[in-house]
Parts: C-alpha cells; structure tokens; sequence
C-alpha cells in the first residue's frame, strides 16, 4: 500500500500567510462579483417587465445600488469588507423581492408577516427546502 506523505505550503513564514489571505479574498470577491451580478441580472429582468408605476421605482433603484456595490467589490478590499458587501447585496436584492410578481403571483407566495419558527408563506418555505443541507 502507498501513502501520501503531503507536505505543508506553509512554513509560518509571515508572507505565505499574506499570500493566502489574498488569494482567500481574491476568490471570495470573485464568487460575490458573481452573486451579486447574477442578483442585478434578475432585478433588471423584473424591471423589463414592469410598468412605470407598479414597483418600478424600487426595482431601478436595486439595480443602480447593486451595480455600485459590484463596482466597490471589484476593488481592494479585505475579506471582512467583501463579506459585508455581499450582505448589502442580500439586503437589497430580498428587499424588492416583493415587486418581481405581479398581484395574483405575490399572494401565492408571499405573506406580510412572520409567524414565529413555522414558516409562515411558500416562498419562506422553498428558500428554507433550498437551504437544507
């Protein structure tokens, strides 16, 4: 039988650690540089949709706040930093959630309060379902 005998890339040397912390952020920018341009693609869509008056103010609005923050992520910025950015993004995105379905949709899966632990609409539930690892 043959054994892997692996070595560490690290040899606590200060700078590897550097190296690392930047690689870290750099993919983590990435996957959120996608998140958040997948997030401004589907609001736009919402928005091509709508007319003037029916939540199109709000949905304009979230793609102009998400297009800046794509801008801010794609700069220097730490992990910390990114990660707040992503949580703006959420924020923002799940925050005109309500404007992407027209009336007779935005009954059947949204209702306008919480219930406590149950899940208390369809959409609360299937991101839950979706969620569940």
């Amino acid at each position: 039988m043959v054994r892997f005998r692996g070595t560490c890339c690290c040899d606590g040397n200060s700078i590897a650690g550097r190296n690392k912390e930047e690689r870290t952020a750099a993919v983590a920018r990435s996957v959120v540089i996608g998140k958040i341009a997948n997030c401004r693609t589907v609001v736009l869509r919402a928005l091509r949709g709508k007319p003037e008056g029916d939540g199109a103010k709000e949905l304009e609005t979230a793609a102009r706040r998400l297009g800046r923050l794509l801008e801010t992520v794609a700069g220097p910025a730490g992990l910390d930093e990114i990660r707040g950015h992503e949580g703006d993004a959420g924020r923002v995105y799940f925050g005109v959630l309500r404007s992407f379905s027209d009336g007779v949709q935005r009954g059947v899966f949204l209702s306008e309060g919480a219930t406590g632990a149950h899940r208390s609409d369809n959409m609360n539930a299937l991101l839950s379902l979706c969620t569940r690892s």
